[in-house]
């Protein structure tokens, strides 16, 4: 499990991006959705969206090998 984007910085996110913490959170549970039903080789499954907490968290298939950096 990785934690892109600590809980203390969704708020400042969510402002820049000039919606709610609420709204965010739905876009990123509509995005999962969408996500989740795109099947090809070269995506990376998505395999579930939960509400931890305040915290929301997509469960997504580990790809191996080298980071795009």
């Amino acid at each position: 499990l990785v934690r892109v984007h600590p809980h203390r910085r969704g708020p400042a996110v969510a402002a820049a991006a000039g919606v709610t913490m609420d709204e965010l959170k739905q876009k990123l549970r509509r995005e999962a959705q969408l996500a989740a039903r795109v099947m090809h080789p070269n995506v990376v499954t998505v395999f579930a969206f939960e509400e931890i907490g305040e915290n929301a968290v997509i469960a997504m298939e580990l790809v191996e090998g080298a980071t795009l950096h």
